[in-house]
């Protein structure tokens, strides 16, 4: 399973996701993103295209989104949309 995890204006991955993200989706490696050994990312603008790219790679994927609360802090990281090989 790939999971997306949504944060500002981009979708990022961490560690063996992120060597996965880099592997299958071409994206340019970002060591010690956010505190983890190895990251990556891309603009939300591309979600559609990375979404069908990994399914048809065969992965499960979960989009992780952050809400915030009215003082500006994130709350909470909720799944928004799961889907993958067989499920629709």
């Amino acid at each position: 399973m790939l999971v997306f995890f949504k944060v500002g204006r981009f979708y990022e991955f961490y560690d063996a996701q992120a060597a996965i993200g880099c592997l299958v989706f071409g994206l340019k490696p970002v060591p010690g993103l956010r505190g983890f050994r190895l990251g990556c990312g891309f603009h939300f603008s591309r979600l559609g295209k990375y979404l069908g790219l990994a399914v048809e790679y065969g992965f499960h994927v979960a989009l992780l989104r952050e809400y915030t609360m009215e003082d500006g802090r994130i709350g909470r990281h909720l799944v928004r949309f799961i889907a993958g090989c067989g499920n629709t």
